[in-house]
């Protein structure tokens, strides 16, 4: 980082740093925002931590929001992976079902913290996205389902996640389901799932929302342990 800019090398600071902190559901380290960052200094932050080993190791995920100039770096955990595993059970239900024959089942694909960029319209031009969780037809150039989920991460984000995928993948994404999970009063979680789908118009359509808890997590040999009813 000698040769970058301080103000450039600062941030890449902050983000290595709130990586090397202990991963805990309870102390609200998935989450960490930095604004006010043009799109060419994002292209440097982004750079410089693909060297940084940290990142890596810590499945951290990057995204830069360029209508908002705003860097957002998200760690995956228990909680974050939850929606992600609903959905790749439910895929598994789809090909028992018949659902998904096999002649599709070659030709979809699932990503987790795979980035996007090129997105449509001048906006969104220098947008990178990496999202919680996709599925996507080889041959497209953007998914068809994605999962975003947040838990100390604003629901605000979160919009803006849905609406960049509705509005900046040319019709490609045709469903966002965004999951926000909150602490409760009892020391308890909280999720709520948010299904948005393109109506026959190309509007989003109607959205339903399933509520569920998480009990408070055990410990057994310094190993945290979450069950989901």
């Amino acid at each position: 980082m000698a040769d970058l800019p301080s103000h450039i090398a600062s941030r890449i600071d902050s983000i290595t740093s709130f990586l090397a902190r202990p991963d805990s559901i309870t102390d609200n380290t998935d989450y960490l925002s930095l604004s006010s960052i043009s799109a060419p200094d994002a292209e440097k932050i982004r750079d410089a931590l693909v060297n940084e080993p940290i990142f890596e190791s810590s499945t951290a995920r990057f995204t830069y929001d360029a209508e908002f100039q705003q860097i957002r770096i998200t760690r995956a955990n228990a909680v974050i992976n939850t929606t992600a595993g609903w959905l790749q059970l439910q895929e598994q239900a789809w090909k028992k079902a018949g659902i998904l024959p096999e002649v599709y089942e070659n030709d979809i694909t699932a990503f987790c913290g795979v980035e996007f960029r090129n997105f449509t319209g001048q906006i969104h031009s220098n947008t990178i996205k990496t999202p919680n969780y996709c599925m996507m037809p080889w041959t497209s150039t953007f998914p068809s389902i994605v999962v975003e989920t947040g838990y100390t991460q604003p629901v605000t984000d979160l919009e803006r996640d849905k609406e960049l995928w509705k509005s900046a993948t040319n019709g490609k994404t045709k469903v966002v389901i965004l999951t926000k999970f909150s602490m409760t009063a009892r020391k308890t979680i909280m999720g709520v799932v948010n299904f948005h789908r393109v109506n026959g118009k190309g509007g989003v359509g109607t959205c339903s929302k399933y509520v569920y808890t998480i009990p408070v997590h055990a410990f057994h040999d310094n190993e945290e342990t979450y069950y989901i009813i």
